[in-house]
């Protein structure tokens, strides 16, 4: 297993949207490992293709590590949301391609998801709580949508300092 380097807010990947996997590859068990790797390298609970530079549709979670020391990775290939609950929550989110901002999104407290393992089975289910939040993170991160996308305007202004020398640094 090998730790990938992270892109960070204002590289154009995490703006764009991940392709379908069309055939699942021995690469695709690599870049699995590799993403789990990185995601606990980096203390984070969840991590996907985009932010390591991949435009594959594929993401990692594990958010039970952050309330134990077990590990319980999943990998998600070409994950489809498709129902929500209609009540939602705000939580303070935060991103580990954007270090060292959080800000409170809204979301939905259940999520139904379909996807494929790394055998090629597919899978439906319910998510609720922190693993429906963590999948609808990088859910998102797979079109091309950051969590400071979901939050007001306003709220995103008042972080515009932070997220510029986050952009600044990546460009330097």
């Amino acid at each position: 297993m090998a730790r990938l380097p992270l892109r960070f807010y204002g590289d154009p990947v995490l703006a764009q949207k991940a392709q379908p996997i069309t055939a699942i590859e021995p690469r695709h068990h690599q870049l699995a490992e590799d993403m789990i790797e990185t995601m606990y390298a980096e203390s984070g609970i969840g991590l996907a293709a985009n932010q390591i530079g991949s435009l594959e549709r594929i993401f990692v979670i594990d958010p039970g590590i952050k309330n134990s020391k077990t590990r319980n990775p999943q990998v998600f290939l070409n994950p489809e949301l498709l129902d929500s609950s209609v009540e939602d929550e705000s939580y303070t989110e935060g991103c580990l391609s954007i270090p060292q901002v959080e800000a409170d999104v809204y979301r939905p407290k259940r999520v139904k998801l379909r996807w494929m393992d790394l055998d090629g089975k597919t899978h439906e289910q319910w998510f609720d709580d922190l693993a429906a939040r963590v999948i609808q993170h990088e859910y998102d991160h797979l079109e091309g949508v950051l969590f400071v996308d979901q939050i007001p305007e306003s709220k995103r202004a008042k972080l515009a300092g932070k997220l510029n020398l986050i952009k600044t640094k990546r460009e330097e």
